[in-house]
């Protein structure tokens, strides 16, 4: 009896940690639950949808299609995540009135304009020309509205697939810094093996990546940073009709040119591939840092779901809202 108790402790220990399921067996049930949603999912969507697109631009249709089966299958797993974890997806970076926030629309703000301000420098220095739009107006703006949805959705679709759950199950086991290398890496390597990335646009992805972690650390949540993914993609794919980490988009609005050095003009990667891009990141950083000077992100409130036994209660009154640590 004894031992079959020391055992219990034992296996109770491996699995759970002061602040309930511990960091790599919450990651382990996030990608089981992921998986089983893509599943299934993924077998309706094929069923009712058309075939996805080879061709070798990316279309703004084919990217609704695709970003829109990722998004539902995102939202059913943070759905199953939050029961078990007895709280809301506002715990993890995602409350429901968000995207109506002025902090979404300040993400959108700061993504338009830091595309736009890469895209001066490299014209300062000659690494890029404007171009001219060469379009009729009913055709730029049926693109225009829908690479906005397209981006809108592959913004929220990679956000919360990195940010959300993952981020905060992380930090709540290893630190949130710790965490936000290991979501800016992951995002990183995604990018690895689209057609026309370097290394040096590679780099540029992990510091964005570190970037879109230090909106959330301060502003509290995902809305800041989903505007701003949306938006930087949105100027860089349609507005500007630059290569995006390598990949070119149709019926972009600017058809540009390029010239220089590849550290300068980005080569194929675009202007993520530019070392000016890392100079904007740079104040970006700066920006986020005077605007929201507090960070109020929250990854270590008590949780009262099934994979949570061993958390403490909440006291009642505990404010959920409040900066809880104002070191960076």
């Amino acid at each position: 009896m004894q031992a079959n108790a020391i055992h219990f402790t034992a296996m109770r220990d491996v699995l759970f940690g002061p602040r309930g399921l511990r960091a790599g067996w919450r990651v382990v049930l996030f990608v089981v639950v992921l998986l089983a949603w893509a599943l299934v999912i993924g077998k309706v969507w094929h069923a009712v949808m058309p075939a996805p697109s080879h061709a070798t631009q990316m279309w703004p249709h084919s990217a609704i299609i695709g970003e829109s089966a990722l998004v539902v299958i995102l939202i059913l797993t943070l759905g199953v995540l939050s029961l078990l974890d007895g709280t809301s997806t506002s715990a993890y970076g995602l409350p429901a009135s968000g995207i109506i926030s002025k902090r979404f629309f300040a993400g959108v703000l700061g993504g338009f304009l830091g595309l736009t301000l890469v895209l001066v420098l490299m014209r300062i220095f000659h690494g890029y020309y404007f171009g001219v739009v060469t379009g009729n107006v009913a055709f730029e703006a049926r693109f225009a509205v829908e690479w906005a949805v397209a981006f809108l959705l592959v913004g929220f679709a990679e956000e919360v697939l990195l940010r959300s759950y993952l981020l905060f199950s992380l930090a709540r086991g290893l630190g949130f810094w710790i965490a936000a290398v290991i979501t800016s890496v992951i995002f990183a390597l995604a990018h690895v093996h689209n057609p026309g990335e370097t290394p040096l646009g590679i780099g540029a992805v992990f510091i964005v990546g570190m970037l879109f972690c230090f909106f959330v650390r301060r502003t509290g949540d995902l809305w800041f940073p989903i505007g701003f993914h949306a938006a930087w993609d949105w100027a860089e794919s349609y507005f500007y009709g630059v290569p995006d980490s390598g990949t070119v988009s149709a019926g972009t609005l600017l058809h540009p040119s390029f010239s220089g050095a590849t550290w300068l003009s980005g080569g194929s990667a675009g202007p993520e591939g530019s070392a000016i891009c890392y100079i904007v990141i740079a104040l970006l950083a700066i920006a986020c840092h005077l605007l929201y000077p507090q960070a109020r992100y929250r990854f270590d409130m008590p949780l009262h779901g099934p994979v949570n036994p061993l958390q403490p209660p909440l006291a009642v009154g505990t404010p959920t809202d409040t900066p809880v640590d104002r070191r960076a």
